[in-house]
C-alpha cells in the first residue's frame, strides 16, 4: 500500500467513525484532510459511496429511531428546496467570500452551544429552524458543505442522540445515492475510483464498528459535546480551505 493510499485509509477510519458515532462527518472530514493527500474532484467519487454503505446500515438498523414527521415536516422540504436554489445559482455567485461567512456562522453558533455546556437546550423555533435548514440546503448546493448547519438545526430539535443519528443518515442517504449516480452518469466514478473505494471499504468497516461502540457508551451530555466539537472543526475547515 502507497504511503497516499494509506494516508487516505487513515482519513476514512476518523470520518466513519464520527459518521457511526454521531450520524455525521464523514464526508467533510474525509474531504478536508484527504484534500491534502489527491485532489477533492478525485476523492468525492471514493468516499461519497463509503457513505452511502454506512448510512444504509444505520438505516435499515436503527429504522425505529428514525423521526419520520421531523424529516418530512421539518427538514426535507426546507433542506430540498435550499438546494435547488443553491444548485440554480451554483457558477453564478463567486462562492468564496459567502463560504467563509457561512464558516465562521457555523463556528460561532457550535462555539456558542459549547459554552453553553450542560444547560438545557432551548428548541429553535420553528421558522428560525426552518431558515437554518433552508440555508444548509442552499449551502449544499452551492459548495456541497450544508451538513454542519443541518446538523445544527438538527441538534436543536432535542433528539435522542438515537434519534438524531438515524434521521440525519436518512438524508445523507438521499443525498449521497443521488451524487454517486451523479458521478456514475457524468465519468467522474471509474473503475480506478471504484477499486480505490472497493480498498478503503475494511477501514469505513472498522470506523462504523468503532462508532458504533462508542455511540453506545456515550452518554446525552457527552454526545452533544461531540457534535458540536466537530462541528466547530468543520466550521473552521469550511473557512480555510
Amino acid at each position: 500500500m502507497d504511503t497516499t493510499l494509506a494516508g487516505l485509509a487513515f482519513i476514512v477510519l476518523l470520518a466513519f467513525t464520527s459518521q457511526a458515532l454521531s450520524g455525521f462527518g464523514s464526508i467533510i472530514i474525509a474531504v478536508t484532510l484527504g484534500s491534502i493527500l489527491i485532489p477533492i474532484k478525485s476523492l468525492l467519487p471514493i468516499v461519497v459511496p463509503l457513505d452511502v454503505f454506512l448510512s444504509t446500515y444505520i438505516v435499515i438498523r436503527y429504522r425505529t429511531y428514525i423521526r419520520k414527521e421531523v424529516l418530512l415536516r421539518r427538514i426535507v422540504p426546507f433542506m430540498m428546496t435550499g438546494l435547488v436554489l443553491g444548485l440554480g445559482v451554483f457558477g453564478t455567485i463567486t462562492g468564496d467570500l459567502l463560504k467563509r461567512v457561512y464558516g465562521a456562522f457555523v463556528i460561532l453558533i457550535s462555539l456558542r452551544e459549547l459554552i453553553a455546556g450542560s444547560k438545557s437546550q432551548v428548541p429553535l423555533k420553528q421558522s428560525l429552524s426552518g431558515l437554518f435548514i433552508f440555508l444548509a440546503g442552499f449551502a449544499q448546493g452551492l459548495f456541497a458543505s450544508g451538513g454542519p448547519l443541518l446538523a445544527y438545526a438538527t441538534g436543536r430539535m432535542n433528539l435522542s442522540k438515537e434519534e438524531f443519528r438515524s434521521s440525519l443518515c436518512v438524508i445523507w442517504l438521499t443525498c449521497n445515492t443521488t451524487l454517486t449516480l451523479v458521478y456514475l452518469w457524468t465519468g467522474r466514478l471509474t473503475p480506478e475510483t471504484a477499486r480505490t473505494t472497493a480498498v478503503l471499504i475494511p477501514m469505513m468497516l472498522l470506523g462504523g464498528f468503532i462508532g458504533e461502540k462508542l455511540h453506545v457508551r456515550v452518554n446525552e451530555k457527552a454526545f452533544r459535546v461531540f457534535v458540536y466539537s466537530v462541528l466547530t472543526m468543520a466550521g473552521i475547515a469550511i473557512l480555510v480551505f
